[in-house]
């Protein structure tokens, strides 16, 4: 296991941090010997857990010790890189870095959700006890008693955290109300003192009609904006027209003048098909997506949702449909992404089953060389011999 710089540096940062709050320096906690190292780590076990007992490790560990650290670690589902369980326990055992250094970084960290997996874990447990024990009849009765109270204690701590989640959401809610209570006391506080200021003024009826000819007029200088961005539109819209009719003019006129009647016909051929596109098909559906949208907004009117809490629910309606919609969407992009996946897999098994083949008839060429390669050296070997017998034959004939 390769132990970076920048994981010792993390570890000494969170360990200075609360819930640990030590005062380590980088090259304190180098420096700290195997046993050191092996208390350090008990210390933080029993920061994240009660229930785990601060051990002491100044004169030495012992097996009882490093195994309550191990049966911590297999609490809170830790799972070393280092995959023989002996090896690790041995490891750990002697102090050694490599083993402890990443459970500190797996720890440290996620101290709030380690406390709950520990508490949890320390009642889910089973004690431990010699094997030849294990067949004995009360041995084997208090265990299914055990069971059957982990059973009961994961119902209980169910209801527990429910019960915890709602009184935060209910604390949550105590707090909002009591400030929107708070803020429409200030506000009736400042009417009231709006009130009795206006009540202090001289001639306040001609003052109140003042300011209701000025609501007037603003509530009408509001209205006319609005009426003249519509009308910039319409114009907008007309001179577009304009524009386009311009156009078509000078395309027609163009075409007289050069004398092309056949041209100029297809050209009003393209406008009456352009225009009974219009009437027939494009305007008939926006004609019905806004009777459609009509008919919609009506019955929003008149189904008597018009309070606050009328909107939310509809609110809340539409954010369940939209989710669900999602939801939909999701799992159809993943059958998608499956289909995609099945054919890849398809192309692959084709490509396997053809380097297979290949591969399969690469092993028969290279049989068949060897044995043509023995067959040649056979023969080339037999063909020495012969030469060999020529030539000996053909010394003994000159000597007779």
């Amino acid at each position: 296991i390769v132990i970076k710089m920048g994981d010792i540096h993390y570890i000494v940062d969170k360990l200075n941090g609360p819930p640990f709050k030590y005062k380590l320096s980088l090259l304190e906690f180098s420096e700290k010997s195997p046993y050191e190292l092996l208390q350090l780590l008990s210390d933080v076990f029993s920061v994240i857990s009660s229930k785990h007992q601060k051990l002491d490790f100044s004169n030495g560990g012992n097996d009882q010790s490093v195994e309550k650290l191990v049966q911590f670690l297999k609490i809170i589902k830790y799972k070393s890189q280092i995959t023989d369980p002996v090896v690790f326990r041995q490891l750990l055992a002697s102090g050694d870095k490599e083993a402890i250094y990443p459970v500190l970084k797996w720890v440290i960290p996620q101290a709030a959700v380690l406390e709950k997996r520990a508490f949890v874990g320390y009642y889910l447990s089973f004690p431990d006890m010699p094997e030849e024990f294990n067949f004995d009849g009360d041995i084997m009765e208090l265990k299914e008693e055990i069971k059957a109270l982990q059973q009961e204690f994961i119902k209980v701590h169910k209801n527990s955290d429910m019960i915890k989640k709602l009184s935060t959401d209910s604390k949550a809610l105590k707090d909002k109300i009591q400030s929107l209570t708070g803020e429409k006391e200030r506000l009736g506080e400042k009417v009231e003192r709006a009130k009795q200021q206006v009540d202090k003024v001289a001639d306040r009826a001609s003052y109140v009609d003042v300011c209701t000819t000025l609501r007037k007029a603003q509530d009408e200088e509001v209205y006319l904006s609005t009426q003249l961005q519509t009308q910039r539109q319409n114009l907008e819209k007309v001179q577009s027209a304009y524009h386009r009719a311009t156009a078509r003019l000078h395309e027609l006129q163009s075409s007289f003048q050069d004398g092309n009647p056949t041209k100029l016909l297809e050209a009003l051929q393209a406008d009456v098909v352009n225009l009974r596109f219009q009437v027939n098909e494009r305007f008939p559906k926006e004609l019905e997506k806004r009777q459609k949208r009509m008919q919609i907004v009506t019955e929003a009117l008149s189904s008597g949702a018009n309070s606050e809490m009328d909107l939310q629910r509809m609110q809340q309606t539409a954010a369940s449909l939209h989710t669900q919609v999602q939801e939909i969407q999701d799992r159809r992009t993943a059958l998608e992404r499956a289909r995609q996946g099945d054919a890849a897999y398809k192309h692959l098994r084709q490509a396997q089953q053809l380097a297979a083949k290949a591969t399969q008839k690469k092993d028969e060429f290279l049989a068949r060389l060897e044995r043509l390669q023995e067959r040649k050296e056979a023969i080339t070997e037999q063909l020495g011999k012969m030469e060999a017998e020529s030539g000996g034959g053909g010394g003994g004939g000159g000597g007779g």
